[in-house]
């Protein structure tokens, strides 16, 4: 088995909780919390290589089959947080993610979010492989999924990244 160095996660979300995103019970509103998570969404599937000026140039898009949010600990007035995201699995037309948001002062775990996507041609919404840029580049920020769900046997050179 192929031995794997520890690499940090990507941080793809930073942002300030503010009184007017609470709700009642001191807790952020779900609203608020499901946009920082796909806000994170949409920075790790650019530093995969499908952000959104590429979907639109190219009629591609993702569809969401699974969704799940679990939470902690609720986020308090005035806090910084953090989302480090994690690609957990990936396919030929799907990846599997998981967002994890964080107190970034006390790094404390709020909530996390689990996602699984298919790729599709947008207006059919038919499902389509991949492009190559993603397993390349999951093979530099995630390595131990990319070789465990068998996209690539070995690391592609940086320099392989550009189309």
């Amino acid at each position: 088995m192929k031995q794997t160095l520890w690499q940090p996660l990507p941080i793809t979300y930073r942002g300030f909780v503010y009184p007017s995103q609470l709700n009642p019970h001191g807790r952020l509103h779900e609203r608020v919390q499901v946009d920082c998570f796909d806000q994170a969404s949409w920075h790790l599937l650019a530093l995969l290589g499908v952000g959104p000026r590429r979907l639109h140039e190219t009629s591609r898009g993702f569809i969401t089959l699974e969704h799940r949010v679990a939470s902690m600990q609720p986020a308090g007035t005035a806090a910084a947080l953090s989302i480090d995201s994690e690609l957990l699995e990936l396919g030929i037309s799907t990846l599997r993610y998981r967002h994890t948001m964080r107190d970034a002062e006390a790094q404390q775990t709020l909530s996390t979010m689990e996602r699984l996507r298919a790729f599709v041609v947008l207006g059919e919404r038919r499902p389509i492989a991949l492009p190559p840029i993603v397993a390349r580049r999951a093979q530099l920020l995630f390595p131990a999924v990319a070789v465990h769900s068998g996209t690539r046997a070995e690391a592609q050179p940086a320099a392989s990244l550009i189309d």
